[in-house]
């Protein structure tokens, strides 16, 4: 693709393959996760998912790593966001029991609101998350119970090499990233979404890319074009 091998550095785990993708277009990609998810472990909660799992529930899944009951929720009409998630929850329940996605939760809460049979839900969330889904749908009338069911832990840590670019997937990342380091000036942020592209925006002037739909894959595919195409 060009002579001069490209750096950047992923805030969050990629899998070999996308690695090995990078690495034959000349890009060199350095993994340092700043954040780190963790399933809530306590027998109220595991009861209390098991009981939402035996009924005909309409459950909201935003994220990946929500943990998902073992056993149960073959009723379940479920809400997601993002293709991966949806893949690996119909791989878990079936693709009858997804009933709608969307790239992102704001839009995710306007799928729902298509269908005025439901006036509750369950949203299986993290102890960080946004409230634009549960505050729209509130104001729409549908109670929403939310249920933490993981947490974000924060792994600060200092970088000494300067990247060409950095990989984003989440304003938690950011977060974390910003303890210990400053955005380079010169480095071109690759964020997943428009969310994690405006906590960028609220503390640098960088250029942005954003993924035209979240997932890993696309953000490291959005990269490696970006590159093809400036960098002859």
């Amino acid at each position: 693709m060009h002579k001069n091998k490209v750096d950047i550095l992923s805030t969050a785990v990629l899998d070999d393959e996308l690695l090995q993708m990078a690495a034959a277009a000349g890009i060199n990609i350095d993994v340092v996760p700043f954040i780190e998810v963790q399933p809530i472990k306590s027998d109220e909660l595991d009861e209390q998912i098991a009981e939402i799992g035996r009924t005909n529930a309409c459950v909201v899944i935003t994220s990946g790593n929500t943990p998902l009951p073992e056993k149960g929720g073959e009723n379940w009409k479920i809400y997601c966001v993002g293709d991966v998630t949806k893949k690996a929850l119909e791989k878990r329940f079936g693709a009858a029991a997804i009933a709608g996605c969307a790239d992102n939760a704001n839009d995710l809460a306007d799928v729902i609101l298509r269908d005025a049979s439901i006036k509750e839900l369950v949203f299986l969330c993290g102890d960080i998350h946004r409230d634009e889904l549960p505050l729209k749908l509130k104001e729409n009338n549908v109670a929403v119970t939310e249920m933490v069911v993981y947490k974000t832990i924060g792994l600060p840590q200092h970088v000494s090499k300067v990247y060409d670019g950095i990989l984003f997937f989440s304003p938690s990342a950011l977060t974390g990233f910003c303890i210990m380091n400053k955005i380079p000036p010169n480095a071109v942020i690759f964020a997943i979404g428009n969310t994690t592209a405006n906590a960028v925006k609220a503390i640098a002037k960088n250029e942005i890319v954003i993924a035209a739909k979240p997932g890993k894959k696309i953000l490291v595919e959005t990269m490696i074009s970006h590159y093809e195409q400036v960098i002859k």
